[in-house]
């Protein structure tokens, strides 16, 4: 009998960590030009061997999300503050903003939630649009940046 009960407290406690990352896709809505696109596990181990870089983190990856509007389909500038205003109500640090040429920006931004659960949104702001990418897993910087560098 007690058995049963700490299986039943431990799922729980899973299930409560599953579902303390926070869904951007849903958080932002439906707006007329906004793309999203929602990523599950099971699909990220399906792309484990079509790309090495995004392969060697795939198995610290719990889910990807993506949304974006070019200028041409919506207020981006709009949906930019309301994710923004997101990310903050929703305790993600920003990590780092990098300003390149033709007023492009990145904003990298990150939280943890205990338990090895992290998220890290990438948020690039350019004069056609904007584009948002949220990791979710037990993914690190350091994982990140290999990605990035290789």
């Amino acid at each position: 009998m007690k058995k049963r009960v700490y299986l039943i407290l431990f799922l729980s406690c899973m299930l409560l960590t599953a579902s303390a990352q926070i869904s951007f896709v849903e958080k932002m809505g439906t707006q007329k030009g906004l793309f999203s696109a929602t990523i599950s596990k099971s699909a990220l181990r399906m792309m484990k061997d079509n790309d090495q870089k995004f392969g060697a983190i795939v198995d610290k990856l719990t889910g990807l999300e993506t949304l974006g509007m070019s200028n041409s389909s919506g207020d981006t500038k709009q949906m930019v503050a309301k994710f923004k205003r997101i990310a903050t109500a929703n305790k993600f640090e920003e990590l780092m903003t990098v300003k390149g040429k033709d007023e492009k920006t990145a904003v990298i931004y990150f939280r943890d939630f205990g338990n090895n659960i992290r998220q890290f949104a990438l948020l690039q702001e350019s004069p056609q649009g904007f584009g948002i990418y949220i990791l979710s897993g037990s993914v690190t910087l350091k994982d990140i940046q290999g990605i990035v560098e290789k």
